[in-house]
């Protein structure tokens, strides 16, 4: 099976923990693969990132045009 995918953007964050999913077919999914939250209240679960800063990456930033 072929897999396609859209890139939509690039963002840059500041340390915390993010939270997100993705859309599939019209449909919110977690991806299995990556992180998953405990469920919520609402027995949601989400997949998410958690942001660290490293002082080499202000070097990075500073070199983006």
């Amino acid at each position: 099976m072929a897999v396609s995918y859209t890139l939509l953007g690039v963002c840059f964050l500041k340390e915390g923990r993010y939270e997100y999913k993705y859309i599939v077919d019209g449909k919110w999914v977690c991806n299995e693969h990556e992180n998953i939250t405990k469920p919520n209240a609402d027995g949601h679960v989400n997949n998410y990132v958690q942001v660290r800063f490293f002082p080499q990456s202000a070097d990075v930033l500073n070199q983006i045009p």
